[in-house]
């Protein structure tokens, strides 16, 4: 990710937030400020944007005594997406392509984003609205007919919550195409409110796919911080599907092979990289 003007202010929200979060108060939150203050004015020692995010809340973790800050949001946004996820998947089932109503739903679901978004997710509103809504960019045929040939695949999740409706993705993909080898990658520590091993279990990913972790806890996709493992299941997989802003911030690493990302664009730096409103659902094959 290029650091934006627009990445200082969501930072700053994001440490507020987490202040919040952790219920902080006192000296506890005047340390937290002082400390990612103090990174702010480090920031030019970063390689990039995803590293400063990551070191902001590490920091955020280490003082506060909590090695996952927001388990309790990624909690509450698994059990309110696995409410919606049978009359969601029922929706889907009834239109004319159910694997294009899963694929914006999956967009859709990347709006369970704490980084981007705040703690504040309508995440029904954003799901019952995306089956009819339409890509602002779309590859979906060619998508569809790469995964109709493949026999592997990998989708390079973002966060929990937003699993559930890549689970829904994945039913839906083998329901229609025939079995596959699905891996799924999550983070290897927690990190936001990014998805981990344990946030993809809960969301029954364990069910449709492999669940793969990257080597790596950053807020998005740094590909050079990822394991070898992780690295060489990318590069042998037919398909490669990469979900959220995070990991689409990280396209540069991964520039050496196709990728199609799957998003809802939240935020001006985003938008205009893929040339849409915010607010758009994308689904884009690059390069």
């Amino acid at each position: 990710m290029l650091y934006a003007p627009e990445c200082g202010p969501c930072l700053k929200r994001q440490i507020q937030e987490a202040i919040e979060l952790v219920g902080a108060k006192g000296d506890l939150a005047d340390k937290i400020t002082q400390v990612t203050e103090e990174l702010f004015a480090q920031q030019d020692k970063f390689s990039d944007g995803l590293e400063f995010a990551a070191a902001i809340h590490q920091v955020i973790a280490e003082i506060a005594g909590s090695d996952d800050v927001y388990k309790e949001l990624k909690d509450a946004s698994t059990c309110q997406a696995l409410i919606l996820y049978p009359k969601v998947k029922e929706a889907i089932q009834k239109q004319d392509s159910p694997l294009v109503g899963a694929l914006k739903v999956a967009a859709a679901g990347n709006i369970v984003d704490a980084g981007a978004v705040g703690l504040d997710i309508p995440i029904a509103e954003v799901v019952h609205a995306a089956v009819t809504e339409p890509f602002g960019r779309d590859d979906s045929a060619r998508l569809i007919a790469e995964l109709t040939a493949a026999q592997s695949i990998l989708i390079i999740g973002d966060n929990a919550g937003e699993t559930v409706f890549d689970r829904l993705l994945l039913e839906i993909i083998q329901e229609q195409l025939g079995k596959k080898d699905v891996y799924y990658a999550v983070k290897s520590a927690p990190i936001i409110n990014d998805a981990t091993a344990e946030d993809a279990v809960a969301a029954g990913l364990d069910k449709v796919a492999t669940i793969f972790d990257v080597g790596a806890a950053l807020p998005g996709m740094v590909f050079q911080r990822t394991s070898r493992e992780f690295q060489r299941l990318f590069a042998k997989a037919d398909v490669v599907i990469s979900k959220g802003q995070g990991n689409f911030e990280g396209r540069a690493g991964m520039a050496h092979r196709p990728v199609y990302y799957l998003l809802r664009v939240k935020c001006g730096p985003n938008a205009r990289a893929l040339k849409v409103p915010p607010g758009t659902q994308v689904l884009v094959r690059l390069p």
